[in-house]
């Protein structure tokens, strides 16, 4: 199980590493690959809200 849980990781590292939005976030302390990978996706490219408000 240890290693499935490496190998998942590698791969959302590698997919974060090739994302201009989680690159952005990456550099924030106390952000890893996984949170930065999960609020990309969440908000994508911001383009559904409105205003920053939102």
């Amino acid at each position: 199980m240890d290693e499935d849980i490496k190998t998942v990781d590698r791969q959302i590292y590698a997919f974060c590493r090739h994302n201009t939005q989680s690159n952005r976030l990456i550099v924030i302390p106390g952000v890893g690959s996984l949170t930065a990978t999960l609020a990309s996706a969440d908000v994508g490219g911001g383009k559904g809200y409105t205003s920053s408000r939102n």
